[in-house]
């Protein structure tokens, strides 16, 4: 069955006094409120901002949601999407998978290099910190309840990164008693660019009278839209040699793909416990560049001479326990991440840069520019490029 898309109608007004005549001659005209004005009313909004169940109206901190109708509206089902609808939240994006966030204003930390401190904005997949420094867990948004937003300092409740404030997504999880399901499919294509689609479903079902669990899956192709055009670089040496790119010449060459599937199994122990296990793992792969130069190279276009590639693939494992003990409520939370995350990234600009100071010969060592003596007798690719191999676990 597809799933349905409705808009929420919202009407507001302001009270004034009617004189009798007034009054007759309204109700002449209207004889009676239509029952969607009589009907309309404020949706309650629920959220879990300080670690319990709560309507956003009586929370006493500043809490902006996206709730779940607003993503289906909006249309929103990744990190680009979401993060420029949070209200005091900016962010420094690199490709998918690399950004960094800030909120009020506040950029202490973050700044992309691993021995630095860590970032000023946590970063929580249900209740589990997921933040690092640079690598933002782009999850694929679908079925998700909510995206809350919660401004700094949050310390008390979420720890540390959470100096400028907390970013907390919180996904559906199995309901009892339920039987539901639906996808969505749909294509997107860039003017100038190439196309992409995307296919996401979900069902919820009952197991027994005290058990059910939801399974989610998705996969994307995301279109491309940044040509990769010649070029070529002149180095100095004995004698000077060109590198050029002929190789990597490609019109939209910056294409990401992502797949993942989330399992929630929900378990009413008794009528004071229940016990909510779950399973989220996801697959990102990208290549090429999403910055460009239009000034120097032009609109919509960059010069790389190796490839640009990231592959991000993690999963989360976690267990929440609830219960009540004598009219206490009783919740335990522990989640597992592992998460590996390769790059590589063209350099030649750096080695075209340094042949200020050295040059190269033909069979790639380099010199020092003044002199004909090898420098430490080390040689090297002018073609150079970085690579990472990035492994993260938290629990």
């Amino acid at each position: 069955m597809g799933r349905s898309k409705t808009q929420a109608k919202t009407f507001s007004g302001k009270r004034c006094a009617l004189t009798p005549l007034a009054a007759a001659v309204v109700a002449a005209i209207y004889p009676a409120a239509p029952t969607w004005a009589q009907e309309a009313a404020l949706e309650e909004v629920i959220v879990t901002a300080q670690k319990r169940t709560q309507n956003l109206q009586d929370v006493p901190i500043s809490v902006q949601v996206l709730g779940n109708q607003q993503i289906e509206d909006m249309n929103l089902d990744g990190f680009q999407d979401y993060i420029a609808h949070l209200p005091a939240v900016s962010f420094q994006f690199n490709r998918p998978g690399l950004a960094q966030v800030y909120m009020r204003g506040i950029a202490s930390g973050g700044d992309g290099n691993h021995s630095a401190s860590m970032p000023s904005v946590g970063i929580y997949l249900d209740e589990q910190p997921i933040t690092t420094i640079s690598h933002v867990l782009d999850m694929h948004v679908y079925d998700v309840a909510r995206i809350e937003t919660l401004a700094g300092p949050q310390g008390s409740f979420f720890g540390a990164s959470s100096q400028a404030g907390t970013i907390r997504m919180i996904t559906n999880k199995a309901e009892i008693g339920v039987f539901e399901g639906g996808f969505d499919i749909s294509g997107q294509a860039v003017s100038q660019g190439s196309t992409g689609y995307t296919v996401e479903g979900f069902v919820n079902i009952p197991i027994s009278d005290n058990a059910a669990i939801r399974l989610v899956g998705w996969t994307k192709e995301t279109p491309g839209y940044i040509d990769n055009v010649p070029a070529s670089l002149t180095f100095r040496g004995t004698p000077a040699f060109e590198h050029d790119n002929a190789e990597m010449v490609e019109e939209d060459f910056n294409v990401a793909s992502i797949s993942g599937a989330r399992a929630s199994l929900k378990v009413d122990l008794n009528e004071n416990w229940t016990v909510t296990p779950g399973l989220i793992v996801q697959q990102h792969d990208s290549s090429g560049v999403w910055q460009h130069d239009p000034d120097d190279i032009g609109d919509l276009q960059v010069q790389r001479f190796s490839p640009d590639v990231y592959e991000d693939s993690w999963y989360q494992a976690s267990l929440t326990l609830e219960g009540d003990m004598d009219g206490l409520n009783v919740v335990y939370a522990g989640s597992l991440l592992d998460r590996d995350a390769e790059q590589r990234q063209d350099y030649i600009g750096y080695a075209h840069y340094l042949q200020n100071y050295y040059y190269y010969d033909s069979g790639g060592c380099y010199h020092h520019a003044t002199t004909s003596t090898y420098t430490n007798y080390v040689c090297t690719d002018s073609d150079q490029f970085i690579s990472r191999d990035e492994y993260f676990k938290r629990q």
